[in-house]
């Protein structure tokens, strides 16, 4: 039966009351979600980075140009606003409206009228199905040696954690290390994807996957260089989608020179992750990475920069690097080298060398700002990540022939 995922809004007012009066027109929606509120029109833009909303609710501040540059500066972020302020002003209802602004409600604000105003909204939305799939996110690093391998798998490994089905597939084909960080010695990889009698199906897709303890699976980079260039992109994709039906997540660590292969995945790709470090000659791999992105048509909303091995000071403040890159880091994972590297070496995660340290902390963070852009939440009863990964690892081979 067709779905709707919750709409996540974003309300922005000066006026104590008029917040409040917003919140109650969105209470008895059972389609709408807040996802942040925020008191000044200069937070706005930073806001709707961080939160990544379907729709904007925004009140007139006094300033009026200060609202409506707030406006002009979110444009372009794929979210439908709807503005409340004084009925007498016509130029300035003129002037929300050459902004892109969807509705203008006056004020004082009427309830009812609002909520029938978002409701439109709501029910202008196209369905989805709810057999649509596990959901496909990319990480890939500014430049080398940022840690994107990392921020995959412990990512893979938080989601695992709290009843998700991940799986990780590594298209590094010269360098990947998926499989090492997970202290696994695969059997075979992603270049088995192309098999001389024909197309692949679930089955043998899933005798490729390498089951790691957590409950994780690997599809890992190929074990002889250069032959996963013999792998048709189309071919990538057929695997993609039979891994999204029965996987939540699928993590995709992505190589940087962007290959065929690579520009396959990032065609069926719902978020894309780029992590960087906060020195200037990573920053600027990573404008270059936001650029490319933007000009190949991925959306805003659908990126997020995550600074790894943050410092507690920087050189660099967080308005030089908002400046330089055109907009916030949206998660920041701390520097922690002792807990990071023994979670390496042991293949397994941060939580579980330090489950309350704050790079523990952070990937959690991570995970769930993943599922909340995603629109995934735990089943009820879902199986949480527990100490029986190996044997489900033998059964899995038993299932599969694979020994």
């Amino acid at each position: 039966a067709p779905t709707m995922p919750k709409i996540n809004v974003l309300i922005q007012a000066n006026d104590a009351a008029l917040r409040s009066t917003m919140i109650a027109a969105l209470e008895d929606s059972q389609a709408l979600q807040i996802c942040e509120t925020l008191e000044s029109a200069a937070e706005l833009e930073d806001g709707v980075w961080r939160s990544a909303p379907d729709l904007i609710l925004l009140g007139l501040d006094e300033d009026h140009d200060t609202s409506m540059a707030a406006i002009a500066a979110i444009k372009e972020r794929s979210a439908t606003v709807i503005l409340c302020g004084p009925s007498e002003r016509s130029d300035l209802i003129i002037q929300a409206m050459q902004l892109g602004v969807r509705e203008y409600v006056p004020l004082p604000l009427d309830v009812p009228d609002l909520s029938r105003v978002i409701e439109r909204f709501a029910a202008s939305r196209p369905t989805q199905t709810s057999h649509r799939g596990g959901a496909i996110i990319a990480v890939v690093g500014s430049k080398g040696g940022v840690g994107a391998t990392f921020v995959a798998c412990q990512l893979a490994g938080e989601l695992q954690g709290r009843g998700a089905m991940a799986t990780v597939i590594d298209l590094n084909s010269q360098s990947g290390d998926v499989a090492l960080y997970h202290d696994l010695s695969p059997t075979y990889g992603i270049a088995d994807l192309e098999r001389e009698s024909g197309d692949i199906d679930r089955t043998y897709l899933q005798s490729l996957l390498e089951l790691h303890d957590s409950g994780v699976s690997i599809l890992s980079s190929s074990l002889h260089p250069n032959s996963a260039l013999n792998i048709r992109p189309s071919r990538l994709q057929h695997a993609l989608s039979l891994i999204q039906e029965f996987s939540d997540f699928i993590i995709i660590d992505v190589p940087r020179d962007y290959g065929d292969l690579a520009l396959a995945a990032t065609e069926v790709t719902d978020q894309f992750l780029v992590v960087t470090t906060l020195d200037v000659p990573s920053l600027a791999h990573c404008k270059l990475q936001l650029r490319v992105m933007e000009r190949s048509g991925i959306p805003r909303k659908s990126t997020q920069v995550v600074a790894n091995n943050t410092a507690a000071k920087t050189q660099l403040s967080d308005r030089d690097i908002r400046s330089f890159l055109g907009r916030p880091v949206d998660i920041h994972l701390p520097q922690d080298a002792p807990t990071v590297m023994e979670a390496i070496n042991r293949g397994t995660s941060v939580s579980k060398v330090a489950e309350r340290s704050d790079i523990a902390v952070a990937i959690e963070k991570l995970s769930d700002e993943v599922c909340r852009r995603c629109n995934w939440q735990a089943r009820e009863g879902a199986p949480q990540a527990t100490g029986i990964g190996r044997v489900r690892r033998l059964l899995w081979g038993e299932k599969n022939g694979v020994t």
